[in-house]
Order: structure tokens, then C-alpha cells, then sequence
């Protein structure tokens, strides 16, 4: 009785670890970043629109490298609503990110409405 519990626990970890070998990566990322004005106070626009300052559209890109170079995969995130300085998108929702073209190490470059990439990335 023991060795055929032993036998089919076996058989049930291995087929829980052939599940987990075949499960496919995710082609989303959720970020979540945080926005202060220049004066250093915290962006709050919750709606992502007809606030001070907003609305909030931004550009995610990600690079091969932290400084320098073309970005090799890029998207825009428009009216992003910000709560107490505190945002969240989820990188690949309009242009999927292929796992197996991103390359070892990754540096995200964040645009807001247009202006320059925020430093460092």
C-alpha cells in the first residue's frame, strides 16, 4: 500500500512538473512607477484625464543597454491614471513582448507626454 501511494505521488509530481515545463512565458509586465512635478510633490490625476499637468500619456521603451542606442521595442499608454504619485501599466497590453527576441538584460525608458526620456532608465 505504501509503495503504490509513493508510485502515484511520483507519477503526480511528475506530471505537475511536464505541466510546468510546457506552461508558456507571459508577453505582459506589469510596472508600476512613481510621478512627482518638479517641485517634488506627488502627480495625483486617479481619472488619467482633465487634471493639472495631465492627462498622462506615456511611452514605454525598452533597451539593450542603460545609456545610448535605438530602443528595440516600444509602446504608448495613453491617459494613465496617477494616485498619489503612484501609476500602473502593464508593458506588452498593446505590443506584445515576445520573450524569446528579448535579449539577457533590459533597461525600461519612460516618456511622459512627449517630453524627454526620464534619467537614468
Amino acid at each position: 500500500m505504501k509503495k503504490q501511494c509513493i508510485i502515484t505521488s511520483l507519477l503526480g509530481l511528475a506530471f505537475l512538473l511536464a505541466s510546468a515545463a510546457t506552461a508558456q512565458v507571459p508577453e505582459r509586465l506589469q510596472y508600476q512607477g512613481y510621478l512627482q512635478t518638479v517641485a517634488g510633490d506627488p502627480v495625483d490625476c486617479p481619472t488619467g484625464l482633465n487634471c493639472e499637468g495631465g492627462p498622462y500619456n506615456m511611452t514605454m521603451r525598452l533597451y539593450d543597454a542603460p545609456v545610448g542606442g535605438a530602443p528595440f521595442w516600444e509602446e504608448d499608454h495613453p491617459n494613465v491614471p496617477v494616485t498619489g504619485g503612484i501609476f500602473t501599466v502593464t508593458l506588452g497590453a498593446i505590443e506584445p513582448l515576445v520573450p524569446t527576441e528579448l535579449p539577457g538584460a533590459l533597461w525600461l525608458g519612460i516618456v511622459i507626454n512627449g517630453g524627454p526620456e526620464a534619467s537614468p532608465r
